[in-house]
């Protein structure tokens, strides 16, 4: 998630052209679709002076938790196995992750790292 300035994403509806993106790239990735309606709500909503009042700014951006996540393949590829392997551990829950409504797995890197260090110390 990214949290941006309401002026920012003012500039960006005016000045950047932001307002006519949307329109343009309609239907072509609906990632970058949703991406971009999403922008322009917030900048439509910002320039109104109506919505919710903005996130506080952390003091530190060394202090903001980051969970990167990967995938069943990266896992599998880290220990030279199969994804299907990594999919059983997940399933019995050997491996904890979150599965996603088209049926993809994502794991936490940290778990991920920790899995890993396990599968290696057992085959040792």
């Amino acid at each position: 998630m990214c949290v941006f300035p309401q002026r920012f994403l003012s500039w960006l509806y005016t000045e950047a052209g932001l307002r006519d993106l949307p329109a343009r790239h309609r239907n072509t990735d609906p990632l970058i679709d949703a991406c971009l309606v999403a922008l322009s709500l917030a900048a439509m909503e910002s320039a109104s002076g109506v919505g919710t009042k903005p996130a506080p700014t952390p003091e530190l951006a060394s202090e903001l938790v980051v969970q990167e996540e990967v995938t069943t393949s990266d896992v599998a590829g880290r220990l030279c196995i199969t994804t299907r392997a990594v999919v059983r551990a997940l399933n019995d829950g050997r491996l904890h992750g979150r599965q996603e409504a088209d049926g993809r797995w994502r794991i936490g890197r940290r778990e991920a790292d920790e899995f890993v260090a396990r599968y290696r110390e057992a085959a040792a």
